[in-house]
């Protein structure tokens, strides 16, 4: 069981330290230009706690299996993705930046789940850029955990992600590469869809955007569905 601390990623290794190149940057931090795997970090993760809703009485997230998350990008990385298409999931270099660690890139399949103190595994992600092919629109990226126990949700961290960091993202002045919290952003499920029931639901969230690496946690506080 995973302790209720964040585990540190690989990108804040005492190299990465002694260097200094920590340099944080408006809502996000730079990335590592290497860690022990010689792997650099040109994307980063944003931090979610789960926390019982308003008048919620028992935990409305216990029964939990799959978790979903879905967070809407922003102006700047719409823009990147449509200008870089190669950096999407299904992109020549978006398949590693997605992928496991064995694939020799960044492995934020693996990343994710060991950044945070909720035990889970990837096991989808799914990335829209304007109109996809059954014609519906939006500019988001969902990610699906299988959870290991439920009972370790609330008060607890998962990480989203992966999110290009600004020096990737190369935004214009006055843009941030950010990432929003829409209604209906995180559910709960008792199996995978489209079998699975959902369980719980969001109530309440803050703040409603973030970037990568910004420290600050989304707080999402759940209730059970109507």
């Amino acid at each position: 069981m995973k302790s209720s601390t964040d585990r540190t990623p690989r990108t804040l290794t005492s190299r990465c330290l002694r260097s200094g190149v920590l340099a944080v940057m408006a809502l996000g931090l730079s990335g590592c230009p290497d860690d022990d795997s010689g792997v650099e970090f040109r994307h980063g993760s944003i931090k979610i706690e789960f926390h019982r809703g308003d008048g919620v009485g028992d935990s409305p997230f216990i029964g939990t299996t799959v978790m979903q998350i879905r967070l809407d990008y922003e102006a700047c990385l719409i823009d990147f993705y449509k200008a870089n298409p190669q950096w999407r999931v299904q992109g020549i270099d978006g398949e590693t930046v997605f992928g496991g660690r064995d694939l020799g890139g960044e492995g934020w399949q693996d990343e994710l789940c060991e950044r945070g103190s909720i035990d889970c595994e990837v096991i989808e992600f799914r990335q829209q850029i304007d109109t996809d092919a059954g014609g519906q629109t939006g500019n988001f990226l969902q990610v699906s955990y299988a959870i290991k126990n439920s009972a370790d949700i609330e008060n607890r961290t998962i990480h989203f992600g992966p999110v290009p960091l600004p020096e990737l993202a190369e935004c214009e002045a006055g843009s941030v590469a950010t990432v929003r919290v829409a209604s209906g952003a995180a559910r709960g499920l008792d199996g995978v869809p489209p079998e699975g029931t959902q369980v719980w639901e969001m109530q309440k969230f803050d703040p409603d955007r973030a970037a990568a690496n910004q420290g600050a946690s989304i707080g999402i506080d759940a209730k059970f569905v109507d």
